[in-house]
């Protein structure tokens, strides 16, 4: 632990040590009216709550199963990191779950009066792209206003996985607007132009532009729209014969708008490109990009997003890289103010917690306030090598004067061994 990164702490008697549940993976641990609940899965098809007054006795607490997926259907098998939540007055639990072949991944959703149940299955909640999605939480901004958050695809194949973000309109509802689509249509050529498009729109706004592309290195074009420099299009590898969906924002004209591609830097293949009215569908909002993000793939991992707020300042903590290796680590989103949905307004760090020569792969964290201190919980490996077979550990983190999580390193046995809770010191 460097004390440099954290505050000075005074530990209490012995009370636990890490790891506080022995087997376990993707921890989901909130604190509603003096109880701490746990919510994990089987990975098979069962859900299960545990609450206790305190994070230590979770592991002993009683497992209440809260859901047991019915036979023969598309959620039946590979129930995924469950979240509970509390919401309008009743408690939610999202969920990823498959037929059986890990390829039909969705995202899933049960509602109950109670945190133990018994739960009413709301359906799959969906936007208008429905692909492989799964480690979903709900982002509720102070002006009421609720977006939905996860782990996806862009399209059919296990390429990569990119954080999505969608609008709610209840917590078993996104978003999913029936305005038509601008109308695309090619024109002639423009010298210096590598793609013409005349787009038709009905209102003057704000809209989703996707840029379906291809490249085996990065390269980039350059947009104008009605003659206008537009943002350059960055493009990340793809590797050989895979596609993978650039969004931008852009603004539009009522009626005719003239979109050129330039020739840029580098050899992307473009094979579609459509335009939709802004919040009608999902948006990414981080895609892998760095080394840190992308060792052992591909394919290439961005997943488990989590909320974290300071203050009014807007965090969205993230696993990336390979989660069946010692690499997995955490990053970093932080929001700029804006359009939440545009992934220029959320700045990129990290890692910002990773493994050490004692602690493997830590990821999939979750969040809590405990004796008067803000706690990390997440999973690690058991041991070097040791990929899915995880348990669950937590320690205290701290802030820097910006607001921004510091979270250290993770706590080593040694570090254990004195004694997990603490408190500020005198």
């Amino acid at each position: 632990m460097d004390s440099k990164l954290l505050p000075d702490f005074r530990f209490d008697e012995a009370r636990f040590r890490n790891p506080i549940i022995e087997t376990g993976a993707d921890p989901w641990i909130i604190k509603k009216d003096e109880l701490y609940y746990y919510c994990f899965s089987d990975n098979k098809s069962s859900i299960y709550v545990s609450y206790a007054s305190s994070p230590e006795r979770l592991d002993q607490a009683k497992k209440h199963c809260i859901w047991r997926a019915p036979k023969g259907r598309a959620y039946s098998h590979e129930t995924w990191a469950p979240e509970l939540h509390f919401l309008d007055g009743r408690w939610y639990v999202y969920f990823a779950a498959s037929d059986g072949n890990n390829h039909t991944h969705r995202m899933y959703v049960l509602e109950a009066d109670r945190p133990t149940g018994p739960y009413r299955f709301k359906g799959q909640i969906t936007p208008n792209t429905d692909r492989w999605a799964i480690d979903g939480t709900v982002l509720e901004m102070p002006d009421g206003a609720r977006y939905f958050v996860w782990s996806g695809w862009d399209g059919q194949s296990n390429i990569q996985q990119n954080l999505y973000i969608a609008r709610m309109v209840n917590p078993w509802t996104l978003v999913q607007q029936t305005v038509a689509n601008p109308k695309l249509k090619p024109v002639r050529r423009h010298a210096g132009a590598f793609l013409n498009l005349e787009a038709h729109a009905d209102e003057a706004g704000a809209y989703s532009l996707e840029v379906l592309y291809s490249c085996t290195h990065t390269s980039m074009q350059r947009l104008t729209i009605n003659g206008e420099s537009h943002l350059g299009l960055h493009y990340t590898p793809t590797g050989s014969g895979n596609w993978q969906t650039h969004y931008e924002k852009i603004e539009l004209h009522q009626g005719r708008n003239i979109l050129r591609f330039a020739e840029g830097i580098g050899k992307a293949k473009i094979d579609k490109v459509l335009i939709r009215p802004l919040g009608q569908d999902r948006s990414v909002i981080s895609s892998p990009e760095f080394h840190w993000e992308k060792m052992g793939g591909p394919p290439y991992i961005n997943e488990g997003p989590q909320i974290l707020w300071r203050n009014d300042r807007l965090h969205i903590v993230y696993s990336a890289s390979g989660s069946w290796t010692d690499h997995y680590q955490l990053g970093l989103l932080t929001f700029q103010g804006g359009d939440i949905m545009d992934k220029k307004n959320w700045k990129k760090k990290g890692p910002v917690f990773q493994g050490t020569d004692q602690v493997f792969g830590p990821g999939h964290a979750s969040f809590i306030q405990f004796e008067e201190r803000d706690f990390i919980v997440y999973h690690s490996a058991k041991y070097s090598g040791a990929g899915w077979n995880r348990h669950v550990r937590m320690q205290p983190f701290s802030w820097d004067a910006q607001g921004d999580p510091v979270f250290g390193s993770p706590w080593s046995p040694e570090d254990d061994d004195s004694n997990l809770i603490c408190t500020s010191g005198a």
